[in-house]
């Protein structure tokens, strides 16, 4: 890690540091737009897991930053890229499986609260891969990923690329430098030239989760 030890929760990577103060967080017991808040143990502020925004109490308005050299992969790529590295894994709960089942399979169920499908552009269910960076925040379908295998868009300087493995289904996203025409690359994408670039943090999400958080999104 770096200096900034992360905190992980529910695959969103944050530094918890606050104005370079080390703060420890739990989770809060309580839900805001269906999704999970924290809160932080020494000014008991709640925060929202999606947005990493402070939005109760004495840090109100504060915003945790994202933890940028976090890769999405499988414990097999893990492995042969740090073979001493550890595993943390949920002790298996009987043969029941995930108590999530049914809702993920259900795509009628949006949230514990079962909102009606207003959302637009997706059905609320699908999943997306959400990035913020800069001024844009842009929401990528799996399906488009799963036909097309990238996604770049510009971003200030840069052309940030959202590239898919259908093999192993992982997500990353990096800051590059490459050229884009007509929303495609024309240089030849290589898996180990992109390691070289800064990785940019990915939120996989449904899309009626991340749009109730980001109304803007493109």
């Amino acid at each position: 890690c770096s200096s900034d030890l992360p905190l992980c929760y529910t695959g969103i990577v944050y530094t918890a540091n606050i104005d370079s103060v080390r703060h420890t967080f739990q989770a809060s017991g309580s839900l805001w737009q269906d999704a999970l808040v924290m809160q932080d143990m020494e000014s008991k502020s709640l925060w929202s897991q999606i947005s990493g925004e402070a939005i109760q109490g004495d840090l109100k308005g504060k915003t945790l930053t994202m933890f940028n050299n976090f890769h999405h992969s499988t414990f097999a790529e893990f492995k042969k890229e740090y073979p001493n590295g550890l595993l943390l894994k949920k002790e298996t709960i009987g043969d029941a499986g995930s108590h999530y089942k049914s809702y993920m399979e259900d795509s009628t169920k949006f949230g514990i609260f079962n909102r009606a499908d207003t959302f637009e552009k997706l059905g609320g269910k699908k999943l997306v891969f959400g990035i913020r960076h800069g001024e844009k925040i842009i929401a990528v379908s799996k399906d488009y990923l799963t036909k097309n295998v990238y996604y770049a868009f510009k971003s200030g300087d840069s052309t940030v690329l959202v590239i898919y493995d259908k093999d192993t289904e992982t997500i990353n996203a990096y800051e590059t430098n490459y050229k884009l025409k007509d929303g495609k690359i024309s240089h030849k994408i290589n898996q180990m030239e992109l390691k070289k670039f800064k990785s940019i943090p990915v939120v996989t999400a449904y899309w009626f989760a991340w749009i109730s958080f980001f109304s803007d999104t493109d």
